[in-house]
């Protein structure tokens, strides 16, 4: 791990706390059987070199720390001090990096073995070296410690002899490079030494973390995340496992969701970091902060606390640790829990738990009763308190979710099966502006249209889009109430026929003008928010027109949804790049002319974070098929030629989270060849003879219109599977019916 570790150590502080560029403070310490003048000759030597290597900057209590080490090695019997003293005693001077020089005596010269260790980790040396030399001349001394900085980080002290951009063969050399401007703040000359380092030698993990630091510290944060990931993965491969990388790895991408504001992911790889160095003050002061924005007061508190015990001097965590107290006191009380509610509403002679954090042990349960009160609105102290739950809007952040519905009510002409996608933007912490978009499906309708059963008619089955815009009010975390206005826009289906005889011409005329493409009404429901993404909810939908012979579209519904994590929408769209894929799809209907095979390109453009614009354009191939229909007691039969051509679907695509996606848009097929209808004949009924001239209005479309509904799963980084489905606007022909079918597809992006 030559040279690769230093980066790491050296911007770990920088990884945790995002400081500026500063280089790290170095002393030096020197230990071993020369002269005491000799060693602080060679001290000096050394210090000069780290220092004109670039790397460092010499720690100005130098003097005084190497006097507390030789005041600690006169009180020990062997004459030496370990490693571990050491380190603690550069602790207490403020000294980050220490580099201690072993002399050891050889046969006529003396070996100079070095190792650079970090006082703030228990963990091995950052970084050794060796050197060899008579150390008899000023000259020997400056020799010495140039071979010293060689040795450790592959060049010597001079800046001139720095490496050279010709003299870059090998993936180390432009690691190397890369820490060189790193440290120098040269991140994307970093970074692209970095990119050419991972394309000779793309399975060395520390290069990811190495570029992930890098990224990090341009604050293009995704970006460090995905290396991170991948270092991890490849770590976590190895049969030897590198638990200080690992660390780094864990609380480098643990400060990356951090700065997203995923507080809880920050949460999970902090403390998986902890698990591998157990000593770092500065990583529990990094949970205590991801666990402070959870509200977790007592665990945060308890990693301050932990912080301090390890580092007394961190000034970070006591400054934490005040204001958290200080949070502690005045935060609101968690909303209550539905099992604790109806402990407190409907077992008022039971005895609670009397070490339940919000009940106490009485009858009538009274103390329960006014805490209740007082998680829900704030305090108990009067109904007015319940105004403090309209905490300042900035406090809640736009959400999205998605939303499935059904409708028992099968005797009315409304949607039985819905499905969509929603937003929550809130103006106050109580009251918010739900728009949402969803499809609905509905089956077949029959009515008695004389009161006995002689003549009926039908409704074929309907499919389309409803659009409710509706305000929201949230009185207590978990409980809301909506209402506003909704559009029913039916987009096919809803045709009528009579049966056992023609409709009576003043039913017909009624029902002609009855049938409405757009029905508008109001909305009005509530639900119950079920943690912090589940919910239930019931709607009542009163339509102010009527829709059909048998009344208005007025209905009610019941629906389950799920919201995703606050403010997960707000990120930067520079975090995300366009990417381009290839995608092939399968349709298994086979019995309407629709493109069966597709293949072709798409490209994926953000406009946020989670919400893009895709563009596709697909070759498809459709077999051919036969197709019947009946007419008039008769049965006329006829088939589409094999045919091919061009499906473009553009498409607005919302990602949630990071592998769901859903899409929506419109789509045009384009037949570029074949797709002709032959007709072949007809069969008589007992009622009717059969005539074998070609009926009319067969002629096919070359170009169907249609709209897009669907979602996928991103299984990595590159491969995706998708369901589509494609409601057609237009038909393939008068006789034949719409475009309309689903598709599956699978997909790579680059």
């Amino acid at each position: 791990m030559k040279n690769t570790i230093i980066i790491l150590a050296a911007l770990l502080s920088y990884v945790v706390a995002l400081a500026q560029d500063i280089k790290p403070q170095i002393a030096v310490y020197i230990t071993g059987g020369i002269k005491e003048n000799d060693k602080k000759a060679l001290n000096t030597e050394i210090l000069h070199a780290l220092v004109k290597s670039g790397r460092y900057t010499a720690v100005e209590r130098s003097k005084e720390f190497l006097a507390a080490v030789d005041k600690e090695q006169k009180k020990q019997r062997s004459g030496a001090v370990d490693e571990t003293q050491i380190r603690e005693l550069g602790k207490q001077f403020d000294v980050t990096f220490i580099c201690i020089a072993d002399i050891t005596k050889l046969s006529n010269e003396f070996q100079i073995s070095t190792r650079i260790v970090n006082t703030e980790t228990s963990a091995g040396p950052v970084i050794t070296g060796k050197a060899y030399s008579k150390l008899k001349t000023g000259s020997d001394f400056e020799e010495a410690s140039n071979k010293i900085i060689e040795s450790m980080f592959g060049g010597r002290a001079e800046t001139d002899d720095k490496i050279k951009p010709a003299e870059l063969t090998s993936a180390e050399a432009y690691n190397d490079r890369a820490i060189e401007f790193a440290n120098n703040g040269e991140f994307d000359k970093a970074i692209a030494d970095f990119a050419e380092a991972l394309r000779l030698d793309s399975y060395k993990a520390e290069y990811y973390v190495n570029r992930g630091v890098a990224y990090s510290r341009k604050k293009e944060y995704n970006k460090a995340i995905d290396d991170y990931n991948v270092a991890i993965k490849l770590m976590t491969l190895e049969g030897e496992i590198n638990s200080n990388f690992l660390f780094i790895a864990y609380i480098s991408r643990g400060t990356a969701y951090y700065r997203l504001e995923d507080y809880q992911l920050a949460l999970e790889d902090f403390t998986k970091g902890i698990e591998f160095n157990r000593y770092d003050a500065e990583a529990f002061d990094s949970r205590g902060d991801a666990y402070r924005k959870l509200k977790n007061y007592d665990k945060a508190i308890n990693d301050y606390e932990t912080a301090l015990r390890l580092n007394p001097n961190l000034a970070r965590a006591k400054n934490n640790l005040e204001a958290v107290k200080q949070e502690k006191l005045t935060a609101k009380p968690p909303p209550p829990t539905m099992s604790e509610i109806w402990g407190v509403i409907y077992s008022p002679y039971i005895y609670t738990d009397p070490n339940a954090p919000y009940f106490q042990q009485n009858h009538g349960n009274v103390g329960g009763q006014s805490r209740l009160v007082e998680r829900m609105f704030g305090s108990s102290s009067s109904a007015s308190s319940a105004s403090k739950t309209t905490k300042d809007s900035e406090e809640k952040k736009t959400r999205f979710g998605i939303r499935a519905a059904w409708s028992p009510d099968s005797d009315t002409d409304i949607p039985l099966i819905k499905a969509g996608i929603f937003m929550d933007i809130p103006f106050s912490n109580i009251i918010s502006f739900v728009p949402e978009i969803s499809y609905f499906y509905k089956g077949e309708e029959s009515f008695d249209i004389r009161g006995y059963d002689t003549d009926h008619i039908y409704f074929s089955p309907a499919y389309g889009l409803s659009i409710p815009l509706m305000l929201k009010l949230s009185p207590v975390s978990f409980i809301y109430l909506t209402a506003g206005f909704n559009t029913d826009i039916v987009l096919g289906g809803d045709d009528y026929s009579c049966d056992y005889g023609d409709c009576p011409s003043f039913q017909e005329e009624s029902l002609e003008d009855g049938r409405n493409v757009v029905n508008f009404g109001l909305v009005f429901g509530g639900g119950l928010l079920l943690g912090d993404h589940f919910l239930v909810d019931f709607r009542y939908v009163a339509d102010l027109e009527d829709a059909d012979y048998d009344g208005s579209y007025s209905h009610y519904e019941l629906g389950l949804g799920w919201m995703f994590d606050d403010g997960s929408f707000a990120k930067n769209s520079e975090e995300k790049e366009t990417r381009f894929g290839i995608k092939a799809a399968f349709s298994p209907d086979s019995k309407t002319a629709v493109p069966l095979i597709k293949g072709g390109l798409f490209m994926d453009i953000p406009f946020t974070n989670i919400i893009s614009f895709n563009p596709e354009v697909s070759y498809y191939y459709d077999e051919g098929r036969e197709i019947s229909y009946e007419e008039e007691n008769t049965k006329y039969n006829f088939y589409f030629s094999p045919a091919h051509g061009l499906s473009i679907p553009l498409m607005l695509k919302l990602s949630p989270v990071s592998f769901i996606y859903l899409t929506a848009g419109f789509n045009t097929d384009i037949t570029l060849a074949g797709g002709e209808s032959n007709y072949d004949g007809c069969e008589s009924s007992s009622y009717y003879s059969c005539s074998n001239d070609e009926p009319d209005e067969l002629e096919v479309s070359s170009i169907n219109f249609g709209l897009v509904f669907g979602g996928g799963l991103l299984i990595s980084n590159h491969f995706l599977m998708d369901f589509r489905y494609n409601p057609g606007l237009t038909d393939i022909c008068d006789k034949c019916g719409s475009s309309s079918h689903f598709e599956l597809g699978l997909g790579w992006m680059f």
